[in-house]
């Protein structure tokens, strides 16, 4: 039986000014440049939010 999923988006939960930079600051932490790259391109992506 095969598993279930949904899909998954961070930007829906980047909501505030304060959460998006947790977020990009974690991902400048991990130091991985794929994920650096995954997170500003998500950032990117939820910043209609705010304009």
């Amino acid at each position: 039986m095969a598993t279930e999923t949904t899909p998954w988006n961070a930007s829906d939960y980047l909501d505030s000014p304060e959460m998006i930079a947790a977020y990009l600051d974690a991902a400048f932490e991990d130091g991985d440049p794929a994920v650096i790259t995954v997170a500003a391109l998500t950032w990117l992506g939820g910043l209609a939010i705010f304009v």
